[in-house]
């Protein structure tokens, strides 16, 4: 991934209007979300009348950018006002300029009137319903049904472009658009060993082999491991154009990647490795000649940029990915190395759905989902989410990154950018379904923030989201690796990355949630705190993200929360300034949700729900939760071979009942029976009776038994036929 970034730059900077090869996806589509029939979407690109404006590929968005030299600038869009009122307006927008001073002003008119709307100054688009002045609400009245003609009007400033995406009309006032405003149902589900750890590296066959074993034996969760760019020529640092892509890569960095991967796997580390979507002529004339004559490429011009060419005059060939004779090629060039053993792909340079579709039907087996690691580029592009797992780029090593994204350097985002960019519904970054970065920052960009402080408030982030990534460039020393920093860098990871393993069982219902009705794991609250979400429904999520800060402000939903740390129990609807140590994620649970946990392992794929914890901070009135199962691997659970379990209680005068129902279900490997530990906290307990049976009080008891200790109650149920319902009274 290393490159020069002015490469990145052109690259974003070509215009391509995204490709719908999609008849051929063996996955079901991706469906809109029905939009509310008080909400009218304008995708302004649709215009055909739009003096001023060129229509343009940004950043996650194809838009219509402002030439801020055009006498004329104007956007023509007609559209249909169902039923008479006041329309209240949003626009998707993004300017180029980082300058609080600026207006960054639209002017919206429709026959005699005129609103004004101020977009966001920020580069990245993003919704906006800012009004020109405090004083102004920025709507439109229509006396009537009918089509009017809307024209919206850039104010052009030297060196300034405005990026236009979408306009949204409601009659709502408390509406607040998401995303694409579009939903992620049909998302198909990653593979289990996903939701751990993964980690990259430009190492050789050797430091690959020794960097995973130093992870396994310090007791760092690692579920997966790729290696990047350099695998293609690991002698010449990625220099290329030798190599890129040649579908043999560096032999003598790696001499036998089967015997690499094998072990790999014996560990349960699964192998990736990066690929582009390109073949550059020089050092690879044979496959560059043999696909020209196979007629497999898109077009082919001279790459003029350095990135994996050096000299920077070889030939390019983009291949074509809707030709499916060159994606059949394409991918038979590349099974070889997953019939070593590889399992996944990071992609780069392109994130187009059919170089998605190609790449990630590659890594699927007969027993095995897909994954690759893409891009979010061409987020507006619904067939996108079909290949669900994103990166938001190369992040800097920075607190904060107040010009982001740079596409000159190609920046994308500090650690405070990489959060927004994850829980702020008003970004298009939303719409990815699991959005991961590179923990610690890619890249230095000029900063000197790099430190033991931000590696643990970053690693800490990343660690309480769906996907974890740790990554970063050759050039810094500590390769974001958790051994090369401090020890307390070192505990602050294991104590985190540890509970992000034992949540397995909470996170991976969401993903069955999140496919089966498009509902996000990570939620956010309409862009009033940006910096903070809910991760699934239960868990607060409200990472630091300012360096030197022992006190940190959040706001605490409506409802009961307890500090995961402590267990302290606050009362919510309100802000709250907590003191907050350097290394402890600010984290709270709802305190009367139930709360699925594992026990901990090193890998996914080598732990097991055989034992699970039913977590309650605090017992309220009533909860419940519903488990979600399934093999884990193979595709199997889109035919319906998936086991659900529900956990829940209710108070009934002064006993707590709780139900454990029977598992309704199968799937493959299903054990026939499992163990429960119930945890309850802030309980008087007299009695326990489980399905009517009175229950000793034993401490570190192997039969079925209660106790408390420091104000918990735990309950011990060891061996509970998969069909047989529990019913747990607490008094």
């Amino acid at each position: 991934m290393v490159n020069p970034y002015f490469w990145r730059l052109a690259l974003l900077l070509i215009a391509q209007l995204p490709t719908l090869c999609v008849a051929f996806f063996s996955l079901q589509i991706a469906v809109a979300q029905p939009v509310p029939s008080d909400v009218i979407v304008l995708p302004v690109r649709q215009s055909t009348v739009h003096p001023g404006w060129e229509e343009r590929e940004y950043y996650t968005g194809m838009v219509l950018a402002m030439n801020a030299d055009s006498v004329q600038n104007f956007i023509q869009l007609d559209v249909r006002i169902p039923a008479a009122g006041t329309y209240y307006l949003w626009a998707l927008a993004a300017s180029s300029r980082y300058d609080t001073s600026a207006n960054n002003l639209l002017k919206v008119r429709v026959e005699n009137q005129t609103a004004q709307l101020r977009v966001k100054n920020t580069r990245a688009t993003e919704w906006s319903n800012l009004p020109a002045s405090a004083n102004e609400r920025s709507v439109l009245s229509f006396a009537q049904s009918g089509t009017y003609t809307l024209r919206i009007e850039g104010q052009p400033q030297p060196q300034h472009r405005i990026f236009l995406d979408h306009i949204l009309l409601t009659t709502n006032a408390n509406y607040q658009p998401a995303g694409y405003v579009s939903d992620n149902r049909g998302v198909p589900l990653p593979p289990a060993w996903a939701f751990g750890v993964v980690y990259g590296g430009y190492t050789n066959q050797a430091d690959t082999r020794a960097r995973v074993e130093r992870l396994i034996a310090e007791d760092y969760p690692i579920d997966g491991y790729w290696v990047d760019s350099w695998f293609w020529d690991y002698q010449r640092r990625g220099k290329g154009p030798k190599g890129y892509l040649d579908f043999v890569g560096d032999t003598v960095a790696f001499p036998n990647v089967a015997d690499l991967w094998s072990f790999m796997d014996a560990n349960h580390v699964k192998s990736g490795i990066w690929v582009w979507n390109t073949i550059l002529k020089n050092g690879n004339e044979p496959v560059f000649q043999d696909f020209t004559q196979r007629g497999f490429f898109k077009n082919v011009e001279l790459n003029t940029i350095g990135w994996h060419n050096e000299g920077n005059n070889s030939l390019d060939g983009i291949i074509d990915f809707t030709n499916e004779a060159a994606v059949r090629y394409w991918q038979q060039q590349l099974q070889p190395f997953f019939d070593k053993g590889l399992d996944f792909l990071k992609l780069d340079r392109s994130s187009a759905a059919p170089y998605l579709r190609a790449a990630y039907n590659l890594t699927r087996g007969q027993n095995r989902r897909g994954y690759i690691l893409s891009h979010l580029h061409s987020t507006y592009d619904p067939a996108s989410k079909q290949y669900p797992i994103k990166w938001t780029g190369d992040a800097k090593i920075a607190w904060s990154q107040p010009d982001y994204p740079d596409l000159g350097q190609y920046a994308m985002g500090g650690l405070k950018e990489n959060i927004a960019m994850l829980a702020n519904p008003l970004k298009t970054t939303w719409d990815v379904p699991y959005l991961a970065h590179d923990a610690g920052g890619y890249n230095f960009f000029g900063s000197q923030d790099m430190s033991d402080e931000l590696y643990m408030r970053w690693t800490q982030f990343s660690l309480f989201t769906p996907i974890t990534q740790v990554f970063s460039t050759a050039d810094n020393p500590t390769a974001n690796m958790p051994f090369h920093f401090s020890e307390q860098a070192q505990a602050n990871f294991r104590y985190h990355a540890h509970w992000k393993m034992r949540l397995f069982p909470y996170l991976y219902s969401y993903a069955h949630v999140l496919h089966r009705r498009g509902e996000k794991i990570t939620r956010g609250d309409g862009g009033q705190h940006p910096w903070q979400y809910l991760l699934g429904e239960s868990l607060l999520v409200a990472p630091v993200y300012e360096p030197g800060a022992r006190t940190w402000r959040l706001w605490l939903p409506p409802g009961r929360w307890a500090d995961w740390h402590t267990r302290t129990v606050y009362e919510g609807n309100r802000y709250l300034d907590m003191p907050t140590e350097m290394d402890r994620l600010p984290l709270f649970a709802k305190a009367d949700a139930i709360i699925p946990l594992r026990a901990y392992t090193r890998a996914i794929e080598s732990g097991n729900n055989n034992l699970l914890t039913l977590l309650v901070c605090e017992p309220g009135e009533a909860a419940t939760f519903t488990l979600y199962e399934d093999d884990g691997v193979s595709e199997a659970y889109q035919q319906g071979e998936v086991a659900l379990t529900t956990f829940a209680y209710r108070k009934k005068g002064k006993r707590i009942l709780l139900e454990i129902s029977k598992i309704e279900g199968n799937y493959s490997g299903m054990p026939a029976t499992r163990s429960y530990q119930v945890e309850l906290g802030k309980t008087d307990t007299k009695q326990v009776r489980v399905n009517g049976r009175k229950l000793p009080r034993l401490r570190n008891a192997a039969q079925s038994s209660w106790d408390v200790a420091d104000g918990v109650l735990r309950i011990s149920l060891p061996e509970y036929a998969r069909n047989q319902s529990i019913l747990i009274s607490i008094r």
